[in-house]
Parts: structure tokens; C-alpha cells; sequence
């Protein structure tokens, strides 16, 4: 698996629409899921090094859409969105750094087995 790489502008938040699919393909929704978080790492040297304030942080079930969404820059279809924030701790800090954002969805407890594909303006 490779990293997906979006430019982002240093002390901002960004934006991330996911086309988020189970196995068969077929797009899920906020009833498939109980819960979502997600936590950015910093690459440095190839070691990801947890970024203060956004570590396991709650994403609300909303940000989930009854139907797919076609963006008007791309023409590309998601089904989630979700706009990291920097209001409280700056999630890229550092100009010209690499992090990595990972969405993680629960059923319970567990991770859910799904397909992410990032559609981010």
C-alpha cells in the first residue's frame, strides 16, 4: 500500500472527501459504522511521530452522507467529509513535512474492513 499525498499549507487544517466502500464495493454510511477517529502522524526519517491534539480524536457519525456527493472541483463522488482542524492544536505545523492522516471506523469495538479512496480538493 502507498501513502496518498495531498499538499497542504503549514498551520492550516484541510479537508479530506473519502469514497468510503465495504468489500463489494458498495458505499457505507453512518448505520454501518458505530464510531470514527483519526490521528496524524509527522514522517520524519521514516519513524511517524504522533502530532499533540490529534491522536484518537472522535469524528462525529454525520460527517457521513446519506447518498454519494459529487464534488464540484473534480467531478469525483464521496461519501464522507471531514475538515481537520487546526482551531485548537496546528495539525501541520511544519511547512514541507510529510504527515499521514489515518481515518479509522469501528463496528463495535473493532476496526471495520473498508476501501478508502481520497478525493481531497
Amino acid at each position: 500500500m502507498t501513502d496518498t499525498i495531498y499538499p497542504v499549507s503549514a498551520y492550516s487544517g484541510k479537508t479530506f472527501r473519502l469514497l468510503i466502500t465495504d468489500c463489494h464495493g458498495t458505499p457505507l454510511t453512518s448505520a454501518d459504522v458505530d464510531s470514527i477517529s483519526y490521528a496524524i502522524y509527522k514522517k520524519e526519517m521514516g519513524v511517524r511521530e504522533s502530532v499533540a491534539g490529534h491522536s484518537d480524536v472522535s469524528v462525529p457519525l454525520s460527517s457521513f452522507f446519506s447518498e454519494l456527493q459529487t464534488s464540484p472541483d473534480n467531478g469525483k463522488q464521496f461519501n464522507f467529509e471531514y475538515r481537520v482542524s487546526g482551531a485548537f492544536q496546528l495539525p501541520f505545523a511544519d511547512y514541507g513535512e510529510y504527515y499521514l492522516v489515518v481515518f479509522t471506523f469501528y463496528v463495535g469495538a473493532e476496526p471495520y474492513s473498508c476501501t478508502i479512496q481520497c478525493l481531497s480538493e
